[in-house]
């Protein structure tokens, strides 16, 4: 295990961007820098272009779904500690 912590590209704490307005990309983080990531002596899978857009077909069906009811479930929850916090 190495003792050095790779350096860190992309945004800072104060939102200034070396890139310019061109957001960090995934791919240019190191893994486990802003979540944790399991160690699996395993290599990567190698995908095809079709499995790889199937994946992210699939990944982007599964961030929309429900979008409505997370919203209103939000809602309601910040009015009723709204309410609460005025009646004490």
């Amino acid at each position: 295990m190495p003792d050095t912590v790779p350096a860190v590209t992309g945004t800072s704490a104060e939102g200034s961007n070396k890139q310019g307005d061109k957001p960090e990309s995934p791919n240019d983080s190191p893994l486990g820098v802003y979540a944790g990531f399991p160690y699996s002596p395993e290599p990567f899978a190698e995908l095809s272009d079709g499995a790889r857009l199937s994946l992210l077909a699939l990944d982007d069906l599964c961030t929309k779904a429900d979008v409505a009811a997370r919203r209103m479930e939000t809602e309601q929850t910040w009015e009723a500690l709204h309410k609460r916090s005025m009646c004490l």
